[in-house]
C-alpha cells in the first residue's frame, strides 16, 4: 500500500497522471517568442460573452486581428489533441544549461473540467507532441490566412 502511494506521488510530479480531457475545448491560447522578435507565432481561440467564437491573433508586426471561428474548429482541435495525446506534455521543458536568448513557447487549452498546460524555453516536447502543437497553430493559421 505505502509503495502504491510513493509511486503515484512520483508520477503526479512528473506529470504522468494527466487523463485525456473530456469534451471540446473551451479555449485555446498559443505564443510563441524569440529574442529578438515578439511574437513569433500567437493565436487565441476563445468564446466571449455572447458564445460566439474567435480567433485574436497578433502578428510579428504588431497587426491585431479579431477573427470569427468557424463552429467546428474546437472538435477539429480535439480531434489533433486525441491523435497526438497532448494531454501527456509535460508542464514545462527546459534545456540542461543555462540561456539567455533563443525562444519561448507557451500552450493552454481548457476543457469545461480540465486544461493541458505546457511551455518551454530553447526546449520542446517529443517530436510525435510537438507535430500535434504544430498541427493545431496550421489548422488555426488556415482560418484567419484569408484576413491577413
Amino acid at each position: 500500500m505505502i509503495r502504491l502511494l510513493i509511486i503515484t506521488v512520483m508520477l503526479s510530479l512528473f506529470n504522468f497522471t494527466s487523463q485525456r480531457p473530456e469534451g471540446k475545448p473551451m479555449s485555446y491560447e498559443y505564443v510563441m517568442n524569440g529574442t529578438t522578435a515578439f511574437p513569433l507565432e500567437n493565436y487565441k481561440l476563445h468564446y466571449d460573452d455572447t458564445g460566439a467564437l474567435f480567433i485574436d491573433l497578433v502578428t510579428s508586426d504588431g497587426l491585431e486581428k479579431r477573427i470569427t471561428a468557424p463552429a467546428e474548429l474546437p472538435g477539429q482541435i480535439d480531434a489533433i489533441v486525441r491523435k497526438y495525446r497532448l494531454w501527456k506534455l509535460k508542464r514545462e521543458y527546459m534545456p540542461p544549461f543555462t540561456v539567455y536568448d533563443g525562444y519561448n513557447w507557451h500552450l493552454y487549452i481548457k476543457y469545461k473540467k480540465n486544461s493541458i498546460s505546457s511551455g518551454g524555453y530553447n526546449s520542446w516536447p517529443p517530436e510525435k507532441q510537438k507535430n500535434g502543437i504544430k498541427a493545431i497553430n496550421e489548422l488555426l493559421q488556415s482560418v484567419v490566412e484569408p484576413y491577413l
